[in-house]
């Protein structure tokens, strides 16, 4: 059985790769955010803020991950339990923002219908990708390296959904930014 180190190796330019480019949105997202402050507070921005959080979370463990499989000599016992409390939180934060969403259901949707073909565009693809994060640190936290290689659905799952929302997101400040100049 090859070790944690020996299974990532290949991999090294990719999750250098991939922590350059979600820092770099990070980024953005704030200066985009920045720009837009007033429009993220107050009760009367709380999809605006949902999206905000969603997008933030989700690109922030696409970095953290990356930069963790960049770290030499890793132990797959340390990476597994820190990857288990990811999974974990991840899975949290996306069913938190479902409930949150089915709050304001009656406000956006006219039908059940909509509501969960919005559901499952917005929250199945990470919600996914942290389930197969879990699956992955309960293998490491055993000591297999098998399905380190499942770390790219992961990766592009959670990328995706980020872009995907940081697009509905710009698009959402937009509408409030003309609405507010209006009023």
């Amino acid at each position: 059985m090859e070790t944690l180190g020996q299974a990532i190796e290949p991999w090294h330019e990719f999750y250098a790769a991939v922590s350059a480019t979600s820092a770099t949105l990070v980024g953005l997202l704030f200066v985009s955010l920045s720009l837009n402050l007033k429009l993220v507070t107050g009760e009367q921005h709380a999809e605006i803020r949902a999206l905000a959080i969603q997008t933030f979370v989700n690109f922030t463990y696409v970095l953290i991950i990356s930069l963790i499989f960049l770290i030499p000599n890793l132990s797959p016992s340390g990476v597994g339990i820190t990857f288990s409390i990811f999974g974990v939180l991840g899975t949290v934060s996306v069913v938190r923002a479902i409930i949150a969403t089915t709050r304001e259901r009656k406000r956006h949707w006219r039908t059940t219908a909509q509501y969960w073909r919005f559901v499952a565009g917005r929250f199945v693809l990470p919600l996914a990708a942290y389930i197969v994060l879990t699956l992955i640190a309960i293998l490491l936290w055993t000591g297999s390296t098998d399905r380190v290689d499942w770390m790219v659905f992961v990766i592009f799952s959670l990328l995706g959904s980020a872009i995907s929302v940081a697009w509905d997101l710009f698009l959402e400040l937009g509408c409030s930014s003309v609405d507010e100049s209006r009023g």
